[in-house]
């Protein structure tokens, strides 16, 4: 890949909160190619204080304020304290923007579908990982307290009408108090909707785990996609020095790194830690879950790894 690789205007990393978003877009960000702009659509920080944390919007969907809004976001002289808390000085002189959000992924086929130049990697965890990590987070700053599954989610009767009639009988869906059920569940819903975009052109998936595990191989496989390259197997093809991070990097925890509990910064496996977390109850509720919205190709409660290797285009 050489250094004059076209690079999007705008790149989108999303996922349920607690999947690694944060330090998958530092990584991307390493060579500071971006304006790196942190999690827009926070409800507490009131820069778009009309979408709440699962907000779904149809690709039909034209309001001219929300179009607006987004189109400001995205392209215009956007400037927000808290947004922009991660950046460094010269960030809002670059031409692209790397945009991290974990409360707009039912937003992501809407804004893939209204801007098909940009493009959109969504990270999965497994699930069980996820709402560990969440819980542990939460215990610091209380943030998912707020959650509230049957109010938020199936409280959208668009989304309902679209995608979730079928589960809508399978109440009662658990309490804001029920982290770790109420995690699942977002965390179920949410892919099982962005799953069916798994074709489209400007969003991929990644792993978590694959990042962890093989994060060169995985970075270079993102930068493909992003660059528009193609890649028709045998050796992958290297990297400007300045977009890959190097080892002392990757093995980095994040800004929103949870330094209590974090398997990163206690040396601990990535993969195994949240397992000793979670008793058979909450991984047998995980797993009926898992198996209610059709998402057993993905991950397996008893297992820490995915069971695909990866997503493939």
């Amino acid at each position: 890949m050489d250094d004059q690789t076209k690079i999007p205007k705008v790149v989108f990393v999303s996922g349920v909160g607690r999947s690694g978003t944060t330090w998958i877009a530092e990584m991307l960000n390493y060579g500071k190619r971006f304006r790196y702009v942190f999690e827009p659509f926070h409800p507490f920080m009131q820069v778009f204080p009309e979408y709440h944390h699962m907000r779904y919007v149809r690709e039909q969907e034209r309001d001219p304020v929300m179009v607006e809004s987004i189109r400001k976001l995205f392209y215009d002289d956007f400037e927000n304290a808290w947004t922009d808390h991660y950046s460094g000085p010269d960030a809002k002189s670059c031409d692209n923007r790397l945009i991290k959000g974990i409360r707009s992924n039912l937003m992501v086929p809407w804004l893939s579908w209204m801007y098909p130049e940009n493009r959109f990697i969504v990270v999965l965890r497994h699930p069980c990982a996820t709402a560990v990590s969440r819980i542990k987070y939460s215990e610091l700053i209380g943030e998912w307290a707020f959650l509230d599954i049957k109010r938020d989610l199936f409280g959208q009767a668009e989304l309902v009408g679209d995608y979730l009639q079928p589960f809508k009988n399978a109440e009662p869906w658990p309490t804001s108090k029920d982290w770790f059920e109420s995690t699942v569940v977002e965390w179920c819903a949410t892919h099982y909707v962005l799953l069916k975009f798994a074709d489209r052109s400007n969003i991929m998936f990644t792993y978590y785990e694959n990042m962890v595990n093989n994060p060169i191989s995985e970075l270079l496989r993102l930068w493909l996609f992003l660059t528009g390259q193609k890649y028709f197997g045998g050796d992958l093809p290297s990297l400007p020095s300045d977009l890959m991070p190097p080892l002392s990097v990757v093995d980095r925890p994040s800004a929103q790194d949870n330094p209590g509990y974090s398997a990163m910064t206690r040396h601990l496996n990535p993969f195994t830690n949240w397992m000793e977390h979670v008793p058979r109850e909450q991984l047998d509720y995980a797993g009926g879950m898992i198996e209610l919205f059709g998402l057993g190709q993905l991950y397996d409660v008893d297992t820490p790894i995915p069971l695909n290797s990866k997503f493939t285009r």
